[in-house]
Formats: C-alpha cells, structure tokens, sequence
C-alpha cells in the first residue's frame, strides 16, 4: 500500500475516517501460497 502524498487529502481521508490509502493490491490465495512457499525456501 501507498499512502497520500498530498497532505490535505491525507487528513482529508482520516477525518472521514477512512484509510489515506491512494494505491494498493490485495492479495489472491494464489499470492499467499506462492508467498509462504517463498518464505519456506528462503528461511531453511
């Protein structure tokens, strides 16, 4: 996730109680398993 950059809009977001989020990607269960097979090779 990214946050705003421009500083009013990132209060803007917060005083409407929302997340001052402008990019982001939720992940599929494919990247979570594609993930923690990464993070088991990586750490053995």
């Amino acid at each position: 996730m990214q946050n705003e950059k421009d500083v009013k809009n990132y209060y803007k977001s917060l005083d409407e109680g929302k997340f001052p989020i402008i990019n982001g990607h939720e992940r599929s269960q494919k990247d979570i398993i594609i993930n923690d097979i990464i993070q088991d090779i990586m750490c053995k």
